[in-house]
């Protein structure tokens, strides 16, 4: 049992798989289902004595029921269910954290088995946060390690780094000098992982877990005794020092950020950045404002977990044009499980932490476990709440807070589960009745053909179990995700579509995300500018269709999928054939009606109208999107390429004035729309200033020489041969692979 319980909390942070297209988040969730399932079944077989009910067993099936009632009322209840392969977090994932909790609790009744895991978790976070600080000095990037998101990375470690201190301080005086100093040092490496995530909600964390324990030793901690070789009284004193500094630190920070500004090294800025202007900041708080206004049409239940993303696209903000256009969390617990469990999910939700402080603070002045037992583990869930105040709970994060329930609803045990077969079983006294753990009926006269039947059963249930929430969706999964390779790397197009409906014949809830792999596909392709034969992209555009027609029909209410068939429409009127704006058009409008505030249906609607020659309300959408967000520089561009398409000078006059003085000339668009009309010389502006862009970081050497390659083209058009020539160098140094495309070029320019 020890074993696979350790399993668990080894291998879900630590597993993951490039050969599966979310190959973190659906693979860390389905080892989780799979570890989970098979414990469980070796638990029951054991045929446990007792299985404790505390006050945390009563939250968590309250939470579970609240779970279960919204997915019933909500908008997708299959969602509500299954999620998704980029999140898996739905009411499955939430009733095998259930069970797991459950399992655990009976574990931990040996505080050795505690502490084993301990060591296993603190020998995981280790090596996650050795790969995460290579990342961070090999790479310009963020450190995501194997957990595959930076900000996902940092609400694994921040409650480990307090597990970490547990670990120190809990036996810190039957420790040798080297133990101490090797916590010290994990505890270093911990820390410098977080940094290395820029994760600004980590830093919220730790200041709040940190403030945490620095108080209650303040106040509830012993006088007498000596921790880290230090004596309580001197260290009460450096901890009060401590937490008048962390104080001032964050007022600071938080009010006037300039005076600490030249203070903070280069690698911190970003992560010390609490600037509500800048880009991030502000979008969420745009976000919790349109979760807070979902929220109100449903305070009791809300739209059913797991579909944030149909209230965000219902009452979506324009302002949020600055930010990415789909969201499915709010980035703030409460805002999140609020609007979609409703009242009846927060409360739970909420009193499950507040029960595990309610429960250890106790245990603590019974003398059931230590001071620093009971202050850290409150400083843990302190600090796992306070992030996820910017972000939301994920299986990695959530995982160490499970630990942290089991081990204290382990201490409400007051039943001897250890006996030899025949042993009466005695109870110690119980301090609290109601907490008093229920019998399982245990038949030790059982024969061994019954038992085997019972073996069985119990493999046969595990099987189906197995089957249906771990192979299938594996099986549909890796179809899906070799179909997507079989496109990216240009194979047959026919070898890909049979992979894709191979995933959808297994007919799981997970359907609709192989569905929208072929469309996906699509705008990613072109927007690199990828070519291929017009038969070959026709046909692929004509299946992406077929499959959004699928996709509308199953989630009706996302208006993800009209907008992803509106712009299949579009790009085919663009290539093939201009009657299909009208369909695009139709969907656009479909679109506004489900989701009247997203700008980029002004833009696609006033891109269907000039398709169709009708300027003068393709002018009308531009002016209404601009009246309403004045400053969105897509709204802008788009206005200075029909300008520049239908010769109103005066108009291209004024919304070139407005780019080059926001800095935002570089759209590929306006080239495009100057090229057609040849007019080179600006096509050459415009290039150059994409091609500044591109110098930053981000791009490889390939996708630099593409855009030095489109450079060197347009000097030629422009008559400039010798910086054509200098470009066409450029791409042979950037990408050596194009040298007999150069040599071609340069012959063609003399």
């Amino acid at each position: 049992m020890l074993f696979f319980v350790t399993s668990i909390f080894i291998l879900v942070p630590l597993v993951f798989w490039h050969g599966v297209f979310f190959p973190y988040t659906f693979v860390k969730t389905i080892v989780f289902y799979a570890l989970v399932e098979i414990t469980c079944l070796v638990w029951l077989l054991k045929n446990p004595e007792k299985i404790p009910v505390t006050p945390l067993h009563t939250a968590f099936a309250f939470f579970l029921l609240a779970m279960g009632i919204s997915a019933y009322f909500s908008v997708d209840s299959t969602k509500s269910i299954w999620s998704d392969w980029e999140r898996m977090f739905g009411v499955i994932t939430w009733l095998h954290l259930g069970v797991f909790f459950t399992i655990l609790v009976s574990i931990f009744s040996s505080e050795r088995s505690r502490i084993i895991v301990l060591k296993c978790m603190i020998g995981a976070a280790i090596l996650i946060s050795l790969r995460a600080i290579w990342q961070g000095f090999a790479t310009e990037d963020l450190a995501t390690a194997t957990i595959g998101n930076a900000a996902y990375l940092s609400s694994y470690l921040v409650p480990m780094f307090f597990l970490v201190l547990l670990s120190l301080l809990q036996r810190e005086p039957l420790q040798s000098v080297q133990s101490r100093a090797l916590h010290i040092l994990i505890l270093a490496v911990l820390l410098l992982a977080v940094v290395f995530t820029q994760a600004r909600a980590g830093v919220v964390g730790l200041g709040a877990g940190i403030g945490t324990t620095l108080l209650l030793f303040l106040f509830l901690g012993p006088k007498e005794g000596r921790a880290l070789s230090v004596s309580h009284k001197r260290l009460k004193k450096i901890a009060g020092v401590l937490a008048a500094m962390g104080i001032g630190f964050a007022i600071l920070m938080l009010f006037v950020p300039n005076v600490l500004q030249p203070l903070v090294p280069d690698r911190l800025e970003g992560l010390l950045d609490f600037n509500i202007q800048e880009r991030t900041a502000s979008g969420r708080l745009l976000v919790w404002r349109v979760a807070w206004e979902g929220w109100q049409e449903n305070l009791l239940f809300g739209w059913g977990p797991e579909n944030f993303n149909i209230l965000f696209n219902t009452h979506y903000d324009p302002n949020l044009y600055m930010v990415e256009p789909w969201f499915d969390r709010a980035h703030n617990f409460l805002f999140d499980i609020g609007s979609t469990i409703g009242i009846l999910g927060i409360v739970p939700y909420l009193g499950l932490f507040g029960t595990a402080v309610f429960m250890v603070m106790r245990q603590w002045r019974r003398n059931q476990t230590s001071f620093w037992a009971m202050n850290l583990f409150v400083a843990l869930l302190t600090a796992h709440l306070a992030q996820n105040v910017f972000t939301f709970d994920t299986l990695s994060s959530f995982l160490v807070v499970v630990y942290v329930f089991g081990c204290i609803a382990a201490g409400e045990r007051n039943i001897v589960n250890t006996h030899m077969p025949g042993e009466t079983i005695e109870k110690t006294p119980v301090k609290s009745p109601r907490f008093s753990p229920i019998p399982l009926k245990r038949d030790r006269g059982q024969t061994f053909p019954m038992r085997f039947f019972n073996g069985l059963v119990g493999l046969f249930v595990l099987f189906f179990i197995l089957y249906t929430v771990v192979i299938k969706p594996y099986l549909a999964n890796a179809a899906a995700h070799h179909g997507w390779e079989m496109l990216r790397i240009g194979k047959d197009d026919a070898v890909a579509m049979r992979e894709f409906e191979k995933s959808l014949s297994y007919n799981t809830a997970y359907s609709i995300d192989t569905r929208r792999f072929a469309a996906e596909y699509i705008f990613e392709f072109l927007k690199q500018g990828g070519s291929r034969p017009d038969v070959s992209l026709r046909a692929l555009m004509e299946y992406a269709i077929t499959k959004m027609n699928e996709n509308i029909q199953a989630e009706p209410e996302n208006v993800k999928w009209v907008m992803y068939r509106g712009e299949l429409y579009s790009l085919m009127a663009q290539k093939f054939d201009l009657a299909l704006s009208k369909n695009a058009e139709a969907d656009f409008i479909r679109a506004k009606e489900m989701s009247p505030g997203r700008p980029q249906i002004y833009l696609e609607l006033a891109e269907a109208r000039k398709r169709q020659g009708d300027a003068e309300s393709a002018w009308a959408y531009l002016d209404a999107l601009l009246e309403e967000i004045p400053d969105f520089v897509f709204a802008h561009a788009n206005a200075a390429v029909l300008a520049v398409e239908t010769g109103n000078r005066e108009r291209e006059f004024s919304e070139m004035a407005w780019l080059t003085a926001h800095d935002e000339t570089g759209h590929e668009a306006l080239r495009d729309a100057f090229y057609k009309k040849e007019r080179y010389k600006e096509a050459v502006m415009i290039q150059e200033e994409i091609v500044r862009g591109i110098n930053s970081p981000g791009f490889t050497f390939q996708q630099r020489a593409v855009y030095y390659a489109h450079l060197a083209a347009l000097y030629q058009k422009a008559g400039d041969m010798e910086k054509a020539r200098q470009a066409a160098l450029q791409v042979l140094q950037l990408d050596p692979n194009r040298k007999s495309e150069v040599e071609a070029f340069l012959k063609i320019l003399y």
